[in-house]
Formats: structure tokens, C-alpha cells, sequence
């Protein structure tokens, strides 16, 4: 397989709760492109925080990421039992699936492994959507532009101080099953701090992924954009990477709206918020200066929340 015709064509690396699950949901149902049926591969990541994976591993490890695939199996094995007559038929979707599930869960996780999940017939394009990507090391990103050269980077931005707050409620409660009341104050402030670590700036995270890649390559767009306007924001990626985006499906603005892995709707408390402003207010200044629209607007935020006009 040639460098140029290597799959994917495109990843999005996130981060984490920007909306990339509900940017998996509406590509999934366009007819020209090919995402996979599990939302994360995540084969990248894999490679560098769980260098030493194998198949017993992966099916028995309590590691979260592991677990997913336990499940995973579970789900399709179930599925599977219930579709024998449409698989001694030789049902070709259905063989397809079974072939693609099997590669995914018991092949040696190599690069072309990895290539061959997003290889499919005609001319689709095909995606990797993974937000865990953002955590990529340089080594990594550089190993990626020498393996696929010509692939193009989606990356989400959403106001650090909001993303952080929902990714803890997301952590702390709802993947705990605990109301907001029965988490103390210093697991909050731990979550927030090693949310920093990993993410203390938008612009070096950017920068990162232009050192090794074209800028016509990187396509930057905001939650925000998607939240007020979510047409406009799929056309931009549509746009992007090259699909017609009025082969969507019901792809008004309307049916777009609908949210995908809605969160707990609770405000962040002012003590969080104070918080969470000295860690990143430098991340929002200064990506506010390389894209002013929507960032401007985080630092207008940032100004009344200072001034304890938001509550």
C-alpha cells in the first residue's frame, strides 16, 4: 500500500468532550464517508500508554481501555448468536461486519492493521475520531507524518474552563454514578490539576500537529461554532475534507442540534470557577490572538467571571 493511499484520511484528535461524539454520529450517516464502528480505535494512544498490550491482555486487564473491548466483545458475540441464519445464508453486510469485528478485536494491533480497519471499497472517505489523540508526544505526531503524510487533522477547541468542569462531572459523577454532592472538593481540584498537566495550552497543542503537517492539512474549529451554529460547523469539516455535506441525511440545522452524550447540567460554583480561571486564563489569551472570534469571547467570559458576573 502506497504512502498516498494509506487510510485514513483524516483523524480528529479532539480533546476530549469538544463534541466529537456528535461529530461521529452525523458523518457516520453520510454516504461518503467511512467511519468505523467503533467511535475510538485509539491505536496511536495505545502505542505509547499501553506499549505492552497483547491479546490476553486485552481481554482480561482491568484497564479501562481494555474493558471497552471486553464489552465490545461481549456486545458483538451476543449480536452474532442472534444473526446465525443471516450468516449461514452468507448475508454480505453481515460478513463484512463479522470480518471487520474479528480484524479489530483479535488481529496483532500493527500499522497496517490499523490501516486496513479504514479500507473500503470505492472511493469513502475514512476517519478516525479518537479525542485521546491530543495526548500524543511529538515522537509519536512525527511518526504519524512519516507513516501518513498526507492525512488531515480535525481538532476541536471548547473553552478550557468549561471543558474541564464537564469532563470532571463526567469523571467524577457520572462514570461513578455519584451525585455532585457526595464528591468532596479536593477530588474536584486533583481532577482539575491533572486535566491541566495534560492540556495547559491550545496553541502549543496546535503548533505541535503544524510542525509535522502542511496547514492545509489542519483544520481548527471551535464547540461553540458547533452549539449556535452546528450546519455551518459540519460544513466547515464537510468542506475539509472533501464530502458533500447535502448528502446528509435530514442535515438541516434543526435535526443537527440534537445533542449526543449530553452531560450533567449543573453550573460550575464559583469556587471551581476562580480555580479553574488561574490555570488557564494564560491558554485562552493567547489563542484568543491566533483565533479571535470565538476565543475573544472566552476571554470575555473570563473577564466576568473576574468580576463574579457569571453565575
Amino acid at each position: 500500500m502506497s504512502l498516498k493511499n494509506k487510510h485514513p484520511n483524516f483523524i480528529c484528535i479532539g480533546p476530549e468532550k469538544t463534541g466529537t461524539s456528535w461529530l461521529y454520529t452525523k458523518l457516520k450517516k453520510h454516504p461518503q464517508v467511512f467511519l468505523p464502528p467503533v467511535k475510538e480505535i485509539r491505536y496511536f494512544w495505545e502505542k505509547v500508554f499501553l506499549p505492552e498490550q497483547n491479546l490476553v491482555k486485552r481481554f482480561t486487564d482491568s484497564h479501562w481501555h481494555n474493558v471497552s473491548c471486553q464489552k465490545y466483545l461481549q456486545n458483538r458475540r451476543r449480536f452474532y448468536f442472534n444473526q446465525t441464519k443471516q450468516i449461514i445464508l452468507l448475508k454480505k453486510d453481515i460478513l463484512k461486519r463479522l470480518i471487520w469485528d474479528f480484524k479489530y478485536l483479535f488481529l496483532p494491533r500493527t500499522e497496517n492493521w490499523y490501516s486496513s480497519l479504514f479500507k473500503v471499497e470505492g472511493n469513502l472517505v475514512s476517519g478516525d475520531i479518537t479525542p485521546l489523540y491530543y495526548r500524543l508526544p511529538e515522537t509519536e505526531i512525527y511518526e504519524i507524518s512519516r507513516s501518513f503524510p498526507n492525512l488531515k487533522i480535525i481538532i476541536i477547541l471548547r473553552n478550557p474552563i468549561d471543558r474541564s468542569w464537564s469532563k470532571a462531572k463526567m469523571n467524577l459523577c457520572v462514570h461513578r454514578k455519584r451525585k455532585i454532592e457526595e464528591v468532596n472538593q479536593e477530588e474536584f481540584y486533583y481532577h482539575f490539576d491533572e486535566e491541566f498537566k495534560l492540556l495547559p495550552s491550545y496553541r502549543n497543542l496546535i503548533n505541535l500537529w503544524k510542525n509535522y503537517f502542511p496547514p492545509e492539512n489542519i483544520h481548527v474549529n471551535f464547540y461553540d461554532k458547533m452549539a449556535e451554529d452546528p450546519l455551518t460547523f459540519l460544513s466547515d469539516i464537510c468542506n475539509f475534507i472533501e464530502v458533500d455535506i447535502n448528502k446528509i441525511p435530514n442535515y438541516s440545522s434543526e435535526k443537527l442540534s440534537k445533542k449526543v452524550n449530553r452531560g450533567l447540567e449543573i453550573n460550575i460554583p464559583n469556587d471551581y470557577s476562580n480555580y479553574l480561571i488561574q490555570l488557564y486564563s494564560n491558554c485562552i489569551e493567547e489563542v484568543a490572538k491566533d483565533y479571535p472570534v470565538y476565543p475573544q469571547r472566552w476571554v470575555n467570559t473570563l473577564i466576568d467571571l473576574k468580576e463574579g458576573k457569571v453565575g
